[in-house]
């Protein structure tokens, strides 16, 4: 039995199992964070590249980086492998950080190197830096109850699992005794409700939600909105609720209409998904475009589409920007559009106080004030037969992928830089 301090779910008392998460031990008394961690200060996030677990492919340890990082915004997160293990990429990014966390996945295997080798390679790179150790499994079956390192946390590796483990990092639970805390009660998990066909008897909350989520412009008075929806026959709109208040939180408006004279030949359409902010936001686009951050595995990519877009317009400097960034570790300021996998657009964001050297190079958006995040060296790729959408397209849904991350850290306002045209129409989208 391994004595330590564990985060129980309500499985661990009675019924089915769950995974639980344990503080095996902690010989540098690193745990919390806050104990060694001041602004600035880099956390590296070192992931073993894994096969996802779900559909979409993304990375399974991403949301634990994410978690790390609304939590302590310099967090670089690089994945590593069982072939090449620490390079000299890895050694780089260990030495310029503060703390190192190392994920293990896998007991030792005759097919490939040992995780448990690699993290003491990195330790070893580390010198004296404190080096936490997450298994993701039991320590036992992973060697590591033998192992030197001084801080090691025993975890599933699930999100529920690390958010958990996130959670005991940042001390916003000490997890003493096995009595424990629910993992419920320490994050919220992702909430997903049915719509309902809207009966259209009160067109209130609807009337409410529409002005509240589009710009001014297109505000409407209660009777002409009314009028907009209701076609009897040729509507059916849908709305979900908040399970708790049955507050409408999202709405969908569609419409049938004959294609042609006959009236044998109905087209259905869909004209308008609006969703309250506070309750919207999706983790991928299933088709067709898609935009996120950059990540690791996305370096040469990065490197080769901006090289190639800035020598062709003529973007002096751009380049370095973007290799400025990537070289830095933050690679998640860089925001990337992709057609079908392929990068077609890119950009770069940053926020006024968080070590970027964007924020020093370009220091006119803290100067209009502290809640002002910057967008800056927008690239798309020109027109042709392999981009789907329209450049207006791709720009509009760039710009809010860089608003959202923005948002996230915090930004209420947007400083645009680099725009070399084409901002004729950036007032009318609306804030």
């Amino acid at each position: 039995m391994i004595s330590g301090q564990s985060v129980l779910t309500p499985g661990n008392r009675g019924g089915p199992r769950h995974p639980q998460v344990t503080v095996i031990r902690d010989y540098q008394a690193c745990i919390p964070f806050t104990r060694i961690l001041a602004e600035g200060d880099i956390v590296l996030l070192l992931t073993p590249v894994v096969t996802p677990h779900e559909q979409n492919g993304s990375d399974p340890f991403e949301p634990f980086g994410r978690a790390l990082a609304t939590r302590h915004p310099w967090i670089r997160h690089v994945p590593y492998t069982a072939r090449n293990g620490i390079t000299n990429t890895h050694v780089a990014f260990i030495k310029r950080a503060k703390a190192v966390i190392f994920v293990i996945s896998s007991p030792p295997n005759s097919k490939q190197s040992s995780q448990v080798e690699i993290a003491e390679v990195s330790q070893t790179v580390g010198d004296e830096k404190p080096h936490i150790v997450v298994a993701c499994g039991n320590v036992q079956d992973f060697g590591l109850t033998e192992a030197s390192f001084p801080t090691i946390i025993q975890s599933g590796s699930s999100p529920t699992d690390l958010h958990a483990v996130v959670a005991i990092l940042f001390g916003e639970c000490t997890g003493a005794g096995t009595s424990g805390v629910k993992v419920q009660e320490l994050i919220m998990a992702p909430k997903h409700w049915p719509p309902e066909e809207w009966d259209g008897l009160d067109v209130t909350p609807v009337y409410n939600l529409w002005n509240h989520c589009l710009p001014d412009q297109f505000h409407l008075e209660k009777f002409p909105l009314q009028n907009l929806l209701q076609r009897d026959g040729y509507a059916m709109h849908f709305v979900v609720r908040l399970p708790e208040t049955r507050e409408i939180i999202g709405f969908c408006a569609t419409y049938t209409t004959f294609v042609d004279k006959a009236g044998e030949r109905l087209i259905g359409s869909l004209a308008m998904i609006i969703v309250k902010l506070a309750n919207g936001g999706f983790s991928t686009v299933p088709s067709g475009l898609v935009f996120r951050q950059a990540t690791f595995d996305d370096f040469q990519s990065v490197s080769d589409f901006i090289e190639k877009e800035t020598a062709r317009k003529d973007y002096t400097g751009w380049y370095d920007q973007y290799m400025n960034l990537a070289h830095d570790g933050r690679l998640n300021d860089i925001i990337l559009g992709l057609d079908r996998s392929r990068i077609i657009a890119a950009a770069l964001v940053y926020t006024p106080h968080d070590g970027s050297p964007l924020a020093l190079d370009l220091p006119w958006a803290r100067t209009i004030g502290p809640d002002v995040g910057g967008v800056t060296c927008i690239c798309i790729a020109d027109d042709n037969g392999a981009m789907t959408s329209s450049k207006d397209t791709i720009m509009i849904r760039l710009l809010d992928a860089c608003i959202a991350v923005l948002r996230e850290h915090g930004m209420q306002r947007v400083y645009l830089d680099a725009i070399k045209g084409g901002d004729e129409g950036f007032q009318s989208m609306g804030e």
